[in-house]
């Protein structure tokens, strides 16, 4: 049985007073709680979440190219999926009320899933726009990934 690193960490903040509490409830050693919950803290202020069915990955968003920016059109994906991406190659072509712009990965990895085609208008910002995973073999994984 894996250790589920949100379910672990909620209820250290919520129910449960010590790692160990925790993990004599769950079956866990206090080591296997600790490591959860640190890869929870550290991990998910970068976009990187913790889900049961799929492997671990990163949930792109739209971003605010903009202070005002509040929607934006995909005009074009320069990658398509399963291509490799280091940070800084452009993924994809973003254009706003005012300009279009490049929008560059921060992440090396491949894109595994496009949520948003190409041509798709006014997405708001902060939806989730592709899926990026750190392994190649983990693309086809994601084939039938709906946010």
């Amino acid at each position: 049985m894996q250790l589920n690193r949100g379910f672990a960490y909620s209820l250290l903040n919520s129910a449960t007073s010590s790692k160990a509490g925790l993990a004599s409830s769950c079956r866990f050693t206090s080591t296997e709680v600790s490591r959860a919950i640190a890869r929870e803290k550290l991990l998910a202020p970068f976009g990187v979440r913790f889900y049961a069915d799929y492997p671990e990955h990163i949930k792109l968003a739209m971003p605010a190219l903009s202070p005002t920016m509040e929607m934006g059109n995909i005009v074009s994906w320069k990658k398509k999926e399963g291509d490799e991406v280091a940070a800084g190659d452009v993924l994809c072509e973003i254009e706003t009320d005012k300009a279009t712009l490049d929008n560059e990965s921060q992440e090396d990895g491949y894109v595994a899933k496009i949520l948003v085609p190409e041509g798709t208008k006014e997405v708001p910002v902060g939806k989730t726009i592709c899926i990026m995973v750190s392994e190649e073999g983990d693309i086809p994984k994601f084939a039938d990934y709906k946010d």
